[in-house]
């Protein structure tokens, strides 16, 4: 694994390698409605389609597993920005992470909680709870996320995207090949019955190795 990097200014982003183990996906959007200046996409979609939204609607940030992880998820650490320098962090109102499938939690797990990914030590880690035994994690099963509580949503830049969002993105996996995910995909939450619903921005891949 090494650090890459994802820009979106072509369908297939090209991966360049920066620093062991971390991976950085810039994104960089071309939205098109001025009115949405300091609104997030997905939230401004359901706007349009419904006439409301859910009072949270992009107020709480993360990354899921968008390939099965064979035996478990394990983060070192994450970093998630407004803006494409990777220079302006989200605030850290509320750090969350799932819970299962697994219905049990051992010991061992409780250890490497969702905030030891948000600790800026990459010698500590979360364990998302999944088993070798069951699967490991299944697509889109586990999520670890940052509420920004409060705290106004932010443009990319000056001059670029018309809605807010995150725009820079660096994950620290496991080295261990069993414990990552080959994709991983950016997660905007909608609001809507606390944390069941999110809404996956940007999908990255081939990021084990």
């Amino acid at each position: 694994m090494a650090w890459q990097q994802h820009p979106r200014s072509s369908p297939s982003p090209q991966l360049l390698p920066v620093f062991p183990f971390f991976t950085t996906a810039v994104l960089l959007s071309a939205a098109s409605a001025q009115e949405a200046a300091l609104e997030v996409e997905v939230c401004y979609d359901i706007r349009l389609k419904r006439g409301k939204v859910p009072e949270r609607c992009g107020l709480r940030w993360g990354i899921t597993n968008e390939a099965v992880v064979p035996e478990y998820w394990q983060v070192h650490e994450l970093r998630l920005f407004w803006d494409v320098g990777c220079q302006v962090p989200l605030p850290r109102n509320m750090i969350l992470g799932s819970k299962g499938p697994s219905v049990q939690i051992p010991e061992s797990f409780r250890e490497h909680s969702e905030d030891k990914a948000f600790d800026g030590d990459v010698t500590t880690m979360w364990n998302a709870n999944c088993r070798l035994a069951l699967g490991g994690c299944g697509k889109r099963q586990v999520w670890l996320a940052v509420d920004i509580g409060a705290a106004p949503l932010q443009r990319p830049d000056l001059g670029g995207s018309d809605f807010a969002g995150v725009r820079c993105m660096q994950v620290y996996q496991s080295p261990h090949l069993l414990r990552q995910a080959s994709s991983i995909g950016l997660a905007v939450w909608t609001g809507e019955m606390s944390n069941q619903f999110f809404h996956v921005v940007e999908t990255f891949t081939g990021l084990t190795g």
